[in-house]
């Protein structure tokens, strides 16, 4: 879209790497057998999923705007990531009366945030050395830190076919990305 990738060899291992690497996401997704419950539970994770990976979609060309492509990535990255901030607050004053900011997790999470805000800072100035194409494909390579880090860390079980499944579309995501990375 943006011509970051020069001749039809580049776009059709550009295209095949993204399918290579949607392919590997669904595949981490494949549970060991479907437990029957109904999918209202996903309807409503849909439902807030579509918006947000829209905005997320406008916020990762960003810096091949025409009228931002010149700007630093701090001239918008900044107050993007004050007015969530400042979103989140409210919210978690409105929702639980004030009580969130005195328990442990919800300052666990704002750690989680700004390492988020830090690379997503990172994500920006990529973009705009290395276009955009690249930089946004690399960065599903967190696919695979936060599937190892679930696992590992948090201890979230996988067996049999789903541990196949997942380590498979893990495969996939890191070869997708890294044959991005050299268009």
């Amino acid at each position: 879209m943006f011509g970051e990738w020069k001749g039809a060899g580049a776009r059709v291992f550009g295209f095949l790497a993204i399918a290579l690497i949607i392919v590997g996401v669904l595949m981490t997704t494949v549970g060991e057998k479907s437990d029957g419950k109904d999918n209202s539970t996903m309807a409503a994770a849909l439902t807030t999923l579509l918006p947000t990976t829209i905005g997320y979609w406008i916020y990762s060309v960003l810096p091949k705007i025409p009228l931002l492509a010149d700007k630093s990535g701090m001239s918008y990255f900044f107050p993007q990531m004050l007015g969530i901030f400042l979103g989140a607050s409210v919210y978690a004053l409105v929702m639980s009366k004030g009580k969130a900011f005195s328990e442990a997790a919800t300052w666990k999470n704002g750690i989680v945030g700004i390492v988020f805000s830090l690379s997503a800072l990172a994500y920006i100035f990529s973009a705009k050395a290395n276009g955009v194409a690249t930089a946004y494909v690399i960065t599903q390579l967190n696919v695979v830190i936060s599937t190892l880090g679930g696992m590992f860390v948090l201890h979230e079980a996988r067996r049999g076919r789903a541990m196949t499944f997942t380590l498979l579309g893990l495969l996939l995501v890191v070869v997708g990305s890294v044959v991005t990375a050299f268009l």
